[in-house]
């Protein structure tokens, strides 16, 4: 009877202690203002992000049927169609020091989704104003999947081109911590008032599927040979011999003092294998790493706008960098950037992503 009581006292003990964190846990968030809300567990910590449905009803509705496993997704490994959380145990697979960090690709190197793309949804109300923004990656030209990358600071630059669907509350601190190869431990969607238990996921994926539909419809009726012969143009680059006299304020001279905020425009060169759109990747590494040293000759000629290369070489539609501080790039690899003088054009520095080349422009604060 003795042994009985003992074990009864045990269950009830530990049934209590399991109610009190439950209780804590909730009351942890009951100051939140009512809306949909992401607790976003990593091992450095717990960060909280307000979601905006109505500005942004399908990413929310996407990223939400992923987090809950509501909404099917195809398994990279296995080549089978789960219904399961999709998020949990992902990786944080590539920094952009001072800029980014991105997360959300099961395959972890910049090349992975969850087996389908749905239209890209940019509201003219929300914004890259601040670090913490959460903002989907680019699956292809116009769609997303399951990629998002959560901003350091702010860039407006990509306003319209990438979709902003939340934003951070709590943990502005385990953010920073956060580096590459660190991981989502757990993600879990809040509902705080009516309005947030009122949104029909369901519908919204029900939406989704209809895009993810157009998309896939789109995509079969491209001409695949014109864009493989267009591709292929590119890879080659067809980068012109330099002309003209090479500018020596264009050229960085040893021991330039380093300065703590620069503008940047890039050039990046992306190859088979980098952490990089698939659909970029058409050269190997030694075909990217001559096409950048041949470009770094080129910009650093007399009259070259650096600009226009830009916009006709880089393997990336984005080539501006209007702010970047010193105190938020950790890579010893970036820090090369802040000794460069207004005009002068970097050699190609080899990142995870590519190949990529920086001229330091005007500061427009």
């Amino acid at each position: 009877m003795r042994k009985t009581s003992k074990i009864l006292y045990v269950s009830i003990s530990a049934l209590v202690l399991i109610l009190s964190i439950a209780c804590g846990q909730a009351l942890a968030y009951r100051e939140l203002p009512d809306g949909l809300y992401a607790k976003l567990e990593t091992n450095q910590g717990t960060m909280v992000f307000r979601l905006f449905p109505d500005e942004a009803p399908l990413t929310v509705a996407n990223f939400i049927g992923l987090t809950e496993g509501l909404i099917e997704w195809k398994d990279a490994n296995t080549g089978k169609w789960e219904k399961r959380p999709f998020y949990d145990g992902l990786s944080f697979y590539s920094l952009i020091p001072g800029l980014m960090i991105m997360t959300g690709d099961p395959e972890g190197n910049g090349h992975g989704g969850p087996g389908y793309c749905f239209k890209r949804e940019c509201s003219p109300q929300l914004h890259h104003s601040e670090p913490g923004i959460l903002s989907m990656l680019n699956q292809g030209t116009f769609s997303h999947g399951s990629r998002f990358f959560i901003t350091l600071d702010a860039m407006p630059w990509l306003d319209g081109k990438h979709a902003v669907f939340g934003n951070l509350v709590r943990g502005r601190a385990v953010l920073s911590r956060l580096k590459e190869g660190d991981r989502i431990i757990h993600l879990t969607i809040l509902r705080r008032g009516e309005t947030a238990q009122q949104f029909d996921v369901r519908e919204g994926i029900a939406a989704l599927k209809r895009s993810a539909a157009a998309v896939a419809q789109a995509l079969r009726e491209q001409d695949k040979e014109e864009a493989l012969t267009a591709w292929e143009q590119q890879c080659n680059k067809n980068i012109p011999e330099p002309k003209g006299e090479f500018d020596p304020a264009k050229i960085p001279c040893e021991d330039q003092k380093p300065t703590d905020q620069v503008a940047l425009q890039y050039i990046l060169l992306t190859y088979k294998g980098a952490l990089s759109p698939s659909h970029y990747q058409r050269c190997t590494k030694d075909e990217a790493r001559q096409a950048a040293h041949a470009l770094v000759m080129l910009a650093r000629t007399k009259g070259t706008d650096f600009e226009q290369l830009a916009i006709k070489y880089s393997d990336s539609p984005e080539y501006r960098i209007p702010f970047l501080r010193k105190d938020r790039v950790s890579e010893s690899i970036f820090r090369v950037l802040f000794t460069l003088k207004e005009g002068q054009v970097s050699a190609p520095i080899d990142t995870p992503q590519g190949f990529m080349i920086f001229k330091r422009v005007r500061l427009d604060l």
